[in-house]
């Protein structure tokens, strides 16, 4: 429990721009368990936030080479090089799924700017599911938010089913907001899917 508390806490350290905090408490997390990939990926978003790049490539590598789908690591390194997406598109298999849970990650760490990219990347690549959009929807931009909510609410549904604690609060935020009709259909099966 410790090394999960201690990442979370990292998380939060990296949202308020306390990332020296964070690079102790993800190191502490990953002396619980060195195995942790959700945790390695962290420390290497941190290495980059704090202008490390020798210590975040030598971290993102070392995760890459253990886990070849940890999609943060793989970003993250293809923002830094400015390549390299080709390969990571082909891992994600167009899923919308694998781009959610991306873009969901950077997301909890504070990277929402690289969270829009991931899902706009989505959205050329044919994948994005209207809980995709309406995702980006929230975190865009206010000029952009527009368009992409209105694709959510009109566009086709895709094949998928909400059931992460993230999609219960954007659309969440999307009812409360927009007075979202599709949000509310899909909230409201979340609800009963867990009998809330």
């Amino acid at each position: 429990w410790a090394g999960a508390s201690f990442m979370h806490c990292a998380l939060i350290s990296m949202n308020e721009g306390r990332y020296e905090d964070a690079l102790d408490e993800i190191n502490r997390s990953l002396s619980f368990g060195t195995f942790n990939h959700k945790a390695a990926a962290i420390k290497g978003v941190i290495e980059c936030l704090l202008q490390n790049p020798t210590d975040a490539d030598a971290t993102m590598l070392a995760e890459v080479a253990a886990d070849p789908f940890n999609f943060v690591c793989l970003y993250m390194q293809q923002c830094r090089q400015g390549a390299g997406w080709e390969r990571l598109s082909q891992l994600m298999h167009q899923s919308d799924c694998n781009y959610d849970d991306l873009a969901l990650d950077l997301v909890e760490m504070g990277l929402e700017e690289e969270a829009v990219d991931v899902w706009k990347r989505s959205l050329q690549q044919g994948c994005a599911s209207a809980m995709s959009l309406f995702h980006l929807s929230r975190y865009a931009g206010k000029e952009e938010a527009a368009q992409y909510y209105l694709m959510a609410e009109t566009g086709s549904m895709g094949t998928f089913f909400p059931n992460r604690l993230e999609d219960i609060d954007t659309l969440l935020h999307h009812v409360r907001e927009n007075q979202s009709a599709r949000a509310a259909y899909l909230l409201g099966n979340i609800y009963y899917d867990k009998r809330q």
